[in-house]
Formats: C-alpha cells, structure tokens, sequence
C-alpha cells in the first residue's frame, strides 16, 4: 500500500512540474490532484485509527503533508483562488521535513529515507518561494525540480519496493541522486526555459 500511495505522489509531482513549466492547464492538473490528495488523506486516517502502537501512527502521519498539499493546490486551481496561503503552508511543511528527516534516520534507522525527505524539503521551500513570495522567476526552477524529484524520490523506489529490493539497497545511490539533482534541475531549466508560456500558478506542488 505505502509503495502504490508513493508512485501515485511520483505520478502528480510530473504533472506538476510540467504545469509549473507551462506545459500541462493547471485546471485540468487539478484533477489528479484532488485525487490522489483524497486517498492520501483518507488512507493515513484509516492506518492511524487502526494502528497498533506509537511507531506505526509516526510512520503514516507525514503522508497527510502529501494529502492536504494536493487537496489544496488542486482546490485552488480548480477555483482560481489566490494561492498566497498555500505557499505559506508550504514552507512550513519544508519545515517540518527537517524533523521527519531526523526521525527517519535516528529513530526508524533509514538514512535513505532521511535523505529523501530532505529533498522534498528543498522542494516545498522551491513552491513557497514562488506562491508566497511572488518570485515569478524561479518558477523553472520549482517545475524543473518537480520533475526531477519525481523521478528519483518517489517513482524509483515505489517500484523497487513493490519488487522487494528498496531495502536491501546501500544508501550510497541515495547520496549521488541528491548530488546530481541540482545538473539535472539546471538541464532541465534549460531545456524548458524556451518554452515557458504561463505564469507559475498554485497547482503545481509537490
């Protein structure tokens, strides 16, 4: 269940970024939004209420940040509504990966994890830059990080948990991808900075 709901998360941050890049409506990436914000709302609230100890409610809690993220950002392009706010909610989101970071890698022993969210961490602080703080111009590189993030943070290691090998794999992978990010980002900045039509609007988040 934990690796379906994170290749659904990979499958939205795409969409996302390629919004953010001008390439997707925002109206009409809403709608994946809402959906898959719904299930990874209303799936941690059935796992925490029917949770066996304090380690499995720590273990699901963080999936309702993904939850309400695309619950309001695809409400908020549905409607047009001014995405101020959301942007807000954002960095303090990019916040708290700091603490679930931490939690990751001391309390559950899963570095790669830790490492993960640290990235998504960056991310939020990306969209909170552009929503909240109105700085247009590092909209490219909020969609070009989306899309790289989606790849590597989420889409890769649901399969690989569904195949039964994310466990047993090193965490030296882990640390690499975060180095290459920032390439990949400015590649992928590059290659789309041509073809920026639109404005960034709220939907695209992560």
């Amino acid at each position: 269940m934990v690796s379906a709901g994170l290749l659904l998360i990979g499958a939205v941050l795409f969409v996302n970024g390629m919004a953010f890049l001008g390439h997707a409506d925002p109206r009409n990436s809403a709608i994946i939004n809402i959906f898959v914000g719904l299930l990874t709302t209303a799936i941690p609230f059935y796992l925490v209420a029917t949770a066996s100890g304090p380690d499995d409610i720590l273990g699901v809690s963080p999936v309702f940040l993904f939850g309400l993220t695309y619950l309001w950002a695809g409400i908020t392009n549905l409607t047009g509504h001014d995405a101020t706010g959301f942007g807000w909610y954002c960095i303090w989101v990019a916040a708290i990966t700091v603490v679930f970071s931490a939690v990751s890698l001391f309390h559950f022993d899963d570095p790669k994890q830790a490492i993960i969210w640290l990235n998504w961490g960056v991310l939020w602080g990306l969209f909170w830059s552009v929503l909240a703080r109105g700085r247009a111009n590092h909209g490219l590189a909020a969609g070009s990080a989306a899309i790289v993030m989606s790849v590597w943070t989420c889409t890769v290691p649901a399969i690989l948990q569904m195949l039964g090998l994310w466990a047993d794999l090193p965490v030296w992978p882990v640390i690499v991808a975060t180095v290459l990010t920032p390439f990949a980002i400015r590649a992928l900045f590059r290659f789309s900075s041509s073809s920026l039509t639109q404005e960034p609007q709220a939907a695209m988040v992560s």
